[in-house]
């Protein structure tokens, strides 16, 4: 698999960068690139920080690192200067319906309004974490 999620939150310390760290050395099974995605980064360690920091300056060509955090201010700032920002939102459904229909209407293919919106208000509830009972 050449896309992996690393829970930062479980995985905060010094030895679980190591082993990132060990990883990022072997090329992609499939694809282009090997993804690293670690969510809820800003759960590392200072030290888990500092021992990435070596890996973020001087990636292998065929690895990519995606931070995912709610609250970035908690990145220290040689993470942070090492890194592109993206803020991330939803999309409203008439968004998705409006880029669907450019999509279709270039592939010459024909689904109905009711469909659009069936797929577009699909995708918007695919987003929504639902609350645990």
């Amino acid at each position: 698999m050449d896309v992996l999620e690393i829970d930062g939150a479980s995985n905060t310390g010094v030895d679980d960068v190591r082993i990132l760290r060990e990883n990022v050395r072997y090329k992609p099974a499939r694809d282009r690139y090997k993804v690293y995605i670690i969510d809820e980064v800003h759960m590392l360690s200072k030290a888990a920080f500092n021992a990435l920091l070596k890996t973020l300056e001087e990636p292998p060509p065929h690895t990519i690192f995606m931070f995912a955090t709610t609250e970035p201010e908690k990145l220290p700032d040689t993470i942070i200067s090492r890194c592109l920002r993206f803020d991330l939102k939803r999309i409203a459904t008439q968004e998705i319906i409006a880029q669907l229909e450019r999509l279709l209407q270039d592939e010459q293919i024909h689904i109905s309004k009711r469909g659009l919106f069936l797929i577009a208000r699909s995708a918007e509830a695919a987003c929504v974490t639902p609350e645990p009972a």
